[in-house]
């Protein structure tokens, strides 16, 4: 089960983080195979998933996956055919669902691994163009990405984001 903490403008002290937004993250270190957990040969992910950069991700009818390498938080953006903003803010809309989140306020699942976001697409989701996009949330450093589209459309793209609070890549579009 995919376990949600939302984190008030509170900091959590101990930890160095303060955010007024969600961490998603598996529960436990790899095992279930659910959303956020760690995966690999030995740690299968549970049906429905699969392991991408050592995480387990839910697919869908399309999987469109975030993955960078440096601590900072990146974040994916979706904007549907009828213009909802699917992201850490709004992570299920328009039958697309957000179910990792890493590196949230210089928190990451593993600092010195590769970090992931997810959204996938289900049955629900409309047919047409969708503009995918990453941000540089708190601008911590610059980072390369590469974006993943996987399933009844298959796209892949690389970029680099300034080391600039709210650096946005350019927008790409994909339609379905």
């Amino acid at each position: 089960m995919m376990m949600r903490a939302l984190m008030s403008t509170c900091c959590l002290l101990a930890l160095g983080a303060c955010a007024d937004r969600p961490i998603v993250f598996g529960e436990g270190e790899g095992g279930t195979g659910q959303s956020g957990d760690l995966c690999g040969d030995d740690q299968p992910c549970a049906d429905g998933a699969e392991c991408v950069e050592g995480v387990c991700v839910q697919s869908g009818l399309i999987r469109v996956t975030l993955s960078w390498d440096v601590v900072t938080d990146l974040d994916l953006h979706i904007e549907t055919p009828e213009g909802l903003h699917v992201y850490f803010a709004d992570p299920e809309l328009g039958g697309l669902s957000l179910d990792v989140d890493d590196c949230v306020g210089g928190l990451c699942r593993d600092n010195s691994g590769t970090h992931v976001e997810n959204i996938f697409f289900d049955p629900t989701a409309k047919r047409g163009i969708y503009r995918i996009w990453v941000r540089n949330f708190d601008g911590r450093r610059a980072a390369d990405y590469r974006v993943e589209v996987v399933g009844e459309v298959n796209e892949e793209w690389t970029g680099s984001l300034d080391e600039i609070e709210g650096a946005d890549s350019p927008i790409r579009t994909i339609t379905w």
